[in-house]
């Protein structure tokens, strides 16, 4: 959003700022995880072979997370792991080493400061292949731990022979090994010893001194604290063709009773809830999952809780009534002040989720391969918001990464009607060097992004893979335009899906369906011809007959369509489906988007595209297609409700009614485009949406008694014939 004094939408600002410009009853989430000195350098031993993987190579052993954990699960089951004794233990674990190497030698050996060997790593089971860029490939396998007892007692703790033999696991992009520094660089200044377990540090949290920490508690900026061990999936990359076909990482989490009640007690109060970081997020949202299960008694009290990777897209479309107070407040009493909830989640956040929970997002900024990508473009409402930011970071030269700078962003991933009073701007903050924060400049730390490099990287961000076979649903011809326009210049394979018994009389429908197929034939375009069942559409809008626009009715007509396209998409192998109703100012954006998640999350696999198809750039490119094609100038939605508030409307403004299928057509892109502006658009809804449902039936009935005497013998024929038709439109009359 631009504001006076503000560039390009962004605010370039030091971290220290970060108390002024939240709002002083705003309520904080943290990750207070500690991270594990988890990453250990062996060496193994192959039979004497020369080479990678001979006597006394050195190989990397990151520990992932306990084996078979107690029963239970989660965050609170690492923390007891780590305090028992390391004699026996197992651990998923990535071995930079061939499975071949592991195979003919699957024991490693691990030396002490005095060069002894001090421990014995043994592998037991390969689970998997362990994939990363620019890194050695290697495999994820459960590893025994055998300590010597000449150096360590029978009864040491697991994370005192981390603290002996490991070292602060930095992410592998930083191209070095971790140095002294970074035992405490690299953990944030209230990770609590209680909550240890992370193989990464929730770096959004590394910038929060205990100076910005006193100055937010002092402008009366209440917190709290929950538990998510980071995992080492965080850096695996999406190499997947889509996004819907990544496997997510799990991580285990853990939160206190008393951490639950105080956050829903924040929400009850109208507190803006601000998540220090995409952990933070992934945890909130997780809980907000498992409190819309206790809210509907799935949950018992106690046990192991997990959550799956689309549990949120799933809840999205079935329980987005559940206000997140009520979530958090079903799942505190589930456990109660003494309790902790604890579990796994490998839920995935990306774009068409709805982020529920946060108002605000405080993070760095994340590479373009990586699933943290996707959450933040959720986050701020889709790719181009996300793109838009990441190339202001890089023109004023932010620094990426775990070391580098943070930015503060805004929830665009809900309905207009769920969010919050933030104005939606995306604010950047520098790291400040001068008040204390660590130094991104240091060796191997934040990486600088270069324009060059970085507008390239970010063009691909978040649109990686082939392009995809889209099913598209079309209401008419004049919204398909730059619509299927824009999607064949990304290389999708589009085919027009034709499934509108909303629209009556049949007339119009006949004359939209007609023009859509030939639009579609000059195209090469396949199109599909589907029912038009109107009396399932009547059916199910029954009762709803006095509904405004864009009330639940327009809703129930939404899904209903987009459950047809996406029934249909999933039994003929398409890759995603979209909607021409979302190029319509006409139709409440967020609405028609909300039908579309819901019924691509139906099927696994199907994605929806809700990326802005209002683009000024599109929207000017629509009205010149449809003047260059001639197309049927549509004055009304297509269901006869539209039909009737329209022409009430008309009839205030002193403008005749409107006939079906006796319209004018596109002619004059400019002159169109003012028709249907925002500004009309806008009048329209507040001059239909404001009377009584009474006071809406006296008018229309005088309207539709205006309207009879003066229709009296004119019939419904079609006037297809007229001049105004006619025009340009080769050919299409034959049709009538």
């Amino acid at each position: 959003m631009q504001q006076e004094g503000v560039r390009s939408g962004f605010l370039d600002l030091n971290f220290s700022d970060l108390p002024s410009l939240l709002p002083p009853k705003a309520h904080l989430f943290f990750n207070h995880s500690r991270v594990v000195a988890a990453r250990l350098f062996a060496r193994h031993d192959a039979d004497g072979r020369e080479g990678e993987g001979s006597v006394g190579s050195e190989v990397e052993v990151m520990f992932l997370a306990p084996e078979g954990e107690r029963e239970g699960g989660g965050a609170e089951s690492t923390t007891d792991t780590l305090a028992a004794p390391a004699d026996g233990q197992k651990w998923r674990c990535m071995v930079r080493l061939p499975a071949e190497d592991l195979a003919m030698s699957p024991v490693l050996s691990v030396q002490g400061a005095d060069g002894r060997s001090a421990a014995a790593l043994t592998v037991e089971r390969i689970a998997s292949v362990w994939e990363e860029e620019g890194e050695t490939d290697g495999v994820e396998a459960v590893v025994r731990v055998d300590p010597c007892p000449i150096s360590f007692p029978p009864d040491t703790p697991m994370h005192s022979f981390f603290e002996s033999l490991g070292s602060v696991p930095v992410p592998p992009y930083l191209k070095r090994r971790a140095v002294e520094e970074d035992s405490s660089d690299y953990q944030t200044v209230y990770a609590s010893p209680q909550w240890e377990g992370s193989v990464a540090a929730p770096t959004a949290g590394l910038h929060f001194t205990p100076a910005v920490l006193s100055e937010l508690r002092n402008k009366g900026i209440t917190s709290s604290f929950g538990a998510l061990h980071v995992s080492a999936g965080t850096f695996r990359p999406v190499t997947a063709e889509t996004a819907a076909a990544h496997q997510m990482h799990s991580e285990g989490f853990a939160c206190s009773g008393v951490c639950v009640k105080e956050t829903a007690q924040a929400v009850r109060e109208g507190r803006p809830l601000v998540a220090v970081g995409t952990t933070s997020l992934r945890l909130l949202e997780s809980l907000y999952c498992l409190g819309v299960r206790a809210v509907r008694g799935e949950e018992g009290p106690g046990g192991a809780r997990p959550v799956s990777q689309w549990d949120g897209f799933a809840i999205s479309s079935q329980e987005s009534n559940v206000p997140v107070a009520d979530a958090l407040d079903a799942l505190y009493n589930s456990v109660g002040a003494s309790g902790v909830i604890r579990g796994e989640t490998a839920l995935m956040i990306a774009p068409g989720y709805h982020v529920r929970t946060a108002d605000v997002l405080v993070t760095n900024f994340h590479q373009p391969d990586s699933t943290l990508l996707l959450l933040v473009a959720a986050f701020v409402g889709g790719r181009e918001a996300i793109v838009e930011a990441y190339r202001h970071a890089v023109r004023e030269k932010y620094r990426f990464f775990s070391y580098g700078d943070a930015c503060v962003l805004f929830n665009q991933s809900l309905p207009s009607s769920q969010k919050s009073n933030q104005e939606g701007i995306s604010w950047a903050v520098r790291t400040n060097v001068e008040e204390g924060q660590k130094e991104s400049e240091k060796e191997g730390g934040g990486i600088a992004a270069d324009d060059e490099g970085g507008r390239e990287t970010l063009d691909g961000a978040l649109g990686v893979g082939p392009p995809l076979k889209v099913l598209l649903h079309s209401c008419c011809a004049p919204c398909s335009g730059a619509m299927v326009e824009e999607m064949a210049k990304e290389g999708h394979d589009v085919t027009v899906f034709f499934y509108n018994p909303n629209i009556h009389p049949r007339e119009e429908y006949e004359l939209r369906k007609e023009e859509n197929k030939k639009f579609a034939a000059s195209l090469g375009i396949p199109f599909v011809d589907a029912d038009y069942d109107t009396e399932k559409w009547f059916s199910l809008t029954k009762g709803m007959e006095w509904d405004p626009e864009r009330g639940r009715r327009c809703t129930v007509c939404f899904d209903m369509r987009m459950d047809r396209a996406a029934e249909f998409a999933n039994a003929h192998g398409f890759d995603a489906i979209a909607t021409t109703n979302a190029t319509s100012r006409w139709k409440d954006r967020e609405q028609v988007d909300d039908s579309g998640r819901r019924a691509a999350s139906r099927f696994p696999g199907l994605q929806y595209l809700d990326q802005d198809w209002r683009t000024e750039e599109m929207t000017q490119r629509k009205y010149r297609i449809n003047a260059e094609r001639s197309f049927y100038k549509q004055e009304y939605c297509g269901c006869s409700f539209s039909l009737r508030d329209v022409n009430l409307y008309r009839k205030q403004e002193g403008l005749p009614a409107v006939r079906p299928a006796r319209g004018s057509i596109y002619s004059d892109p400019e002159r169109d485009a003012e028709e249907e502006s925002q500004e009309v658009v806008d009048a329209f809804f507040e001059d239909t949406m404001s009377p009584s449902k009474e006071e809406m039936r006296i008018r229309l009935r005088g309207l539709y008694r205006q309207r009879k005497r003066s229709e009296t013998g004119s019939g419904t024929r079609m006037a297809a014939q007229q001049s105004s038709m006619q025009q340009g439109r080769e050919g299409v009359s034959d049709n009538w």
